[in-house]
């Protein structure tokens, strides 16, 4: 018989993460991983649900990002093998700038629910935005704690702007999966 999915170990408000540390599931550390898990199953939810493929794989490619990003907070300090940097910060850029450029510009709120593949992408965003103040939050305290090393610190800052401009790039996608299937935005004034 393989091994169990569970192993009871978090049974009493701890789990480890991947430096093998002891830690608390109300911590500020498991709650950073847990809303970047909670971003990438949405992300996984909205791709699952968008039917323009530029979009998706899009998705699926922030997704392994976002991936390395939580394996960073989950191994910190000791982590090596970060790779999200600003030139994935200034790609993202580039595809928001020309995925804006395809709409007409935003000139109200938008009411997300227009269509399934928009919800799912504002749901997405929204999520986004929470695990980015996470992440800051945890950031913050880390840097409190202790100074990381320079390319450590570089890294997650990198990995900061990443989170923001993937919220940006979500809320567009959002837009954009209306425009491309002829369907309205539900606009408020």
């Amino acid at each position: 018989m393989p091994d169990p999915i569970y192993t009871r170990k978090g049974d009493r408000g701890e789990t480890h993460n991947l430096a093998g540390k002891t830690i608390k599931k109300k911590s500020i550390d498991a709650r950073a991983l847990g809303t970047i898990d909670e971003l990438n199953a949405a992300m996984g939810m909205a791709r699952a649900s968008c039917d323009q493929p530029e979009i998706a794989e899009r998705i699926v490619a922030y997704q392994r990002k976002l991936f390395r990003i939580g394996s960073a907070v989950a191994s910190y300090p000791d982590f090596h093998n970060h790779d999200v940097t600003a030139d994935d910060v200034a790609g993202m850029e580039a595809v928001i700038d020309r995925w804006a450029d395809e709409m007409p510009p935003l000139e109200s709120f938008l009411l997300p629910g227009a269509s399934v593949p928009e919800a799912s992408l504002h749901v997405a965003r929204t999520v986004c935005r929470r695990a980015e103040r996470e992440l800051n939050d945890w950031l913050h305290a880390k840097l409190e704690q202790r100074q990381p090393s320079e390319n450590v610190g570089a890294a997650l800052v990198d990995a900061l702007s990443f989170m923001n401009r993937l919220s940006d790039l979500l809320f567009t996608a959002a837009r954009l999966a209306n425009h491309r299937a002829g369907v309205d935005d539900d606009r408020i004034g």
